[in-house]
């Protein structure tokens, strides 16, 4: 998630900032874990530049994917009952 939709849009978010900070630091402790020991596998190969890739984005793919699903699980439920307010909210203004 950009941080600008953090620091631009908290009345969506506001109530599911925890989940979704808590959700970004696993992530980030994934993607640390994972480049670890991707480098560690690779410091030792003639080809590293080329086995650092090969290894690392099969890996990462499934955690950023996870990661996603669990932000839009976290921050769509906000979403969806703030655009509810809103149109029940121009609704009774007609």
């Amino acid at each position: 998630m950009p941080a600008f939709a953090l620091l631009l849009a908290p009345p969506r978010i506001g109530h599911s900032l925890p989940a979704l900070m808590l959700i970004l630091l696993l992530a980030d402790i994934a993607f640390a874990v994972i480049g670890t020991f991707v480098s560690a596998i690779a410091i030792n190969t003639r080809a590293r530049d080329l086995i650092g890739p090969m290894i690392g984005l099969p890996l990462l793919l499934p955690a950023l994917i996870a990661t996603r699903a669990w932000d839009r699980a976290a921050v769509e439920p906000a979403c969806d009952r703030l655009a509810a307010g809103e149109v029940a909210g121009r609704a009774g203004a007609l």
